[in-house]
């Protein structure tokens, strides 16, 4: 995983129609016809909008009413899991709906996306124990000046790189790259980086006002 730091047309129609008169020789010459008046064109009917879910509004106001910190560990412990793969961003959408409900449902609790405090503390006991089987935890990374959380039991000595730091998994199956680019556009960045490529799939990518995750 890859985080950068930095920071119709509508054409009206217009429809003239003249009225020629004129005279001469004291004679007046009618007046020509008015040109038809276009035909009204039916407006294409909005489509509705989509029905919120009750079930998922009804989860979302639990969620919402919890501080910050407490809404980011629940998207923590989900990833942990394996029922979560989004942005640790401590907002609710249809994505940390269906992962809480696919956690309940495999424990058995009723699966309605509001955890009940046994549920939290499964879920918290459960990161918790995922952590430190492969050491989790934050590295300081001063080619970078990033904080960068790694499972260190599972991967090698930090080695250095062009502008960052690398370290690869134990059995060559995990690389994580950290590079700083100061002169770099976030934007232009983030598209070079989430491009695939032959031997490089790219299963998560998000782009924030000041920095990115590619995956």
């Amino acid at each position: 995983m890859k985080r950068h730091q930095r920071r119709g047309d509508l054409l009206l129609p217009i429809l003239t129609a003249l009225l020629l008169t004129s005279t001469a020789a004291f004679a007046q010459v009618p007046a020509a016809k008015p040109a038809p008046a276009a035909k009204p064109v039916a407006a294409t009917p909005a489509k509705p909008a989509a029905t919120p879910n009750p079930a998922i509004e009804a989860a979302r106001l639990v969620y919402e009413a919890l501080p910050l910190a407490d809404r980011v560990a629940i998207q923590d412990g989900l990833v942990w899991t394996g029922d979560y793969s989004g942005s640790l961003d401590g907002t609710f959408g249809r994505m940390t709906f269906e992962a809480i409900a696919a956690f309940q449902a495999r424990h058995r609790f009723a699966a309605d996306g509001i955890l009940t405090a046994p549920a939290l503390k499964l879920l918290a006991d459960t990161a918790a124990t995922r952590k430190t089987a492969v050491g989790f935890q934050p590295v300081d990374d001063k080619a970078t000046g990033v904080r960068i959380h790694l499972p260190t039991k599972v991967l090698g000595p930090a080695m250095k790189r062009d502008g960052g730091t690398r370290w690869v998994g134990r059995e060559g199956r995990i690389q994580v790259d950290t590079f700083a680019h100061p002169d770099a556009d976030l934007a232009q960045l983030f598209e070079r980086m989430k491009a695939e490529a032959p031997g490089r799939k790219v299963v998560y990518a998000v782009m924030r006002t000041d920095w990115f995750v590619v995956s």
